[in-house]
């Protein structure tokens, strides 16, 4: 802040009454910073936003706008203000947040931070195993892994539901964050039983999820033979009829088929279970005995 004095004096050096002027001198305008979050940081719930504001004619206060400059909201304190802001009524982004800061003559700056706002979590599934499915040595993992920003980890865990023990080689095993999931685990140094298997996943705002899927490591000798339901052996049928059926087999089979009378005459899906069902009309069959393979 400045006086000017202002005077006038004639060509006898007679000087008249003066008058004084306080006037405001600001060369440059404010400085402010952000400390925390940091740029591009990931986000989400309650964030606290700090940083630092400086002016040689001090900071009168600081304000902070979400949604590109059409509002403002002012921060507490002043060359050290902080804000706290509940992102959930944010949409989740990329979005860039503007610090403007006033001095004590109302000259002001602005300051601009690119923050990742992200409050949903991954989303997950397995497509395989299924849950109740039997594995011998080997068990194939299918899924996949999305997160609507980024994602920081993603792993596979396996338990016992049974007690046994489990490898640390399978106990928690790291994956890449990659949409697509595949892999191919030896299971071989595994006890028969009951296993669980969890997918987790942790994006880089923290949002965790975890799904799971149980399935049985299952060596017993009657593991590879395919498993006649329905009909049952001489019964008799008429009209429209299903044939049932369970394949217990190690491999993912996806098809099926059915023979009668040593002829192959349908094929079908089989269920992510093992099961298959083949439908007949009553014109398909003729009139008699006949034998299903």
């Amino acid at each position: 802040e400045h006086t000017i004095t202002i005077y006038g004096e004639d060509i006898y050096g007679v000087k008249g009454a003066s008058v004084k002027k306080k006037v405001r001198v600001s060369r440059s305008v404010p400085r402010s910073t952000v400390i925390t979050p940091s740029l591009f940081e990931s986000v989400k719930g309650v964030v606290n936003f700090s940083g630092t504001a400086s002016d040689k004619n001090g900071i009168k206060y600081v304000e902070l706008s979400f949604d590109n400059g059409n509002t403002y909201n002012k921060a507490e304190g002043g060359e050290k203000w902080q804000y706290t802001v509940n992102t959930q009524v944010i949409e989740d982004g990329t979005h860039i947040v503007l610090v403007r800061a006033f001095d004590n003559y109302g000259l002001f700056d602005v300051f601009s931070v690119l923050v990742n706002i992200d409050n949903t979590p991954p989303n997950l599934k397995i497509s395989y195993p299924v849950s109740g499915a039997k594995v011998d040595n080997t068990l194939v993992v299918s899924g996949k892994i999305q997160d609507n920003i980024a994602l920081e980890s993603a792993q596979l865990r396996l338990r016992s539901l049974e007690g046994a023990s489990v490898p640390n080689s399978l106990a928690e095993i790291k994956l890449s964050t990659d949409p697509l999931v595949t892999r191919k685990l030896d299971v071989s140094s595994l006890k028969e039983g009951k296993y669980n298997l969890s997918f987790r996943a942790v994006d880089r705002a923290n949002n965790v999820t975890e799904i799971s899927s149980n399935f049985e490591v299952y060596r017993s000798k009657d593991k590879d033979k395919i498993e006649l339901f329905y009909p049952l052996s001489g019964e008799q049928l008429n009209g429209e009829f299903n044939v049932y059926g369970k394949i217990l087999l190690d491999a993912e089979i996806q098809q099926a088929s059915l023979f009668v009378d040593g002829k192959e005459v349908k094929s079908c899906d089989v269920s992510k279970t093992g099961f298959v069902v083949f439908r007949f009309s009553s014109e398909e069959l003729s009139n008699g005995m006949h034998k299903i393979l």
